[in-house]
């Protein structure tokens, strides 16, 4: 591909919305939603590593004080390039390593506030596979990719609010741990299934055999 050096590099975050956003979506528009992050698993190629499902609320992200969201939304700020395949015209978007080391560095130093305290969920990852990074993705790639690292980064930002916010609880975090892997967030379960909820959460308690959804 021929790229336009006049048009490079030109900035494009696919995945803005925060994910509480997406609660009001059809049940069909949801499943893909998922699909989207479990591809995103496939193109990064770590198996062992499952998607989180839970978030904050729209209510919850107030507590965002440490620039969470504003290093996340850099983070997810691809380098696009256009240029011409033959006839066609063709978009490619590469990751910003910098900006992802930055919000890297940004969880682990909110988590090491958090003294005496193991960190549930791990700190968001592109993968480790060289022809993404060097060779960039396509449209779908990178947004399957972006819906994932944001999922990886919203779980995070919930747990570090939890934990080092005044006007948050982290018993989830801490007395509550174990309940972790059966409370999704409302984009991960069936519309006419949900059951009221506290306000400032979009958590539910699922059974364990309900998890499996489409799309995982």
């Amino acid at each position: 591909m021929e790229s336009d050096k006049n048009l490079w590099p030109n900035k494009e975050c696919l995945s803005y919305r925060r994910l509480c956003d997406f609660e009001h979506l059809t049940e069909d528009q949801k499943e893909k939603l998922r699909k989207s992050m479990a591809d995103g698993q496939k193109h990064r190629g770590i198996e062992s590593k499952s998607t989180p499902r839970i978030y904050p609320s729209r209510a919850q992200w107030v507590n965002d004080q440490y620039d969470l969201e504003d290093t996340l939304l850099l983070a997810l700020n691809f380098n696009r390039v256009q240029g011409m395949s033959g006839t066609e015209v063709v978009q490619i978007y590469f990751i910003d390593i910098e900006a992802g080391i930055r919000m890297f560095k940004l969880i682990r130093n909110l988590y090491e506030r958090m003294l005496d305290y193991h960190p549930y969920f791990s700190a968001p990852t592109w993968g480790y596979d060289k022809d993404i990074i060097i060779n960039g993705m396509n449209y779908q790639k990178a947004i399957d990719m972006s819906l994932l690292y944001r999922a990886e980064s919203e779980a995070c930002i919930l747990e570090i609010m939890s934990n080092i916010s005044p006007s948050m609880d982290n018993r989830m975090f801490t007395k509550n741990r174990a309940t972790i892997p059966i409370v999704l967030g409302a984009i991960w379960y069936p519309s006419e299934k949900k059951e009221p909820t506290r306000p400032t959460t979009p958590t539910i308690i699922v059974e364990k055999e309900e998890q499996s959804l489409p799309g995982d």
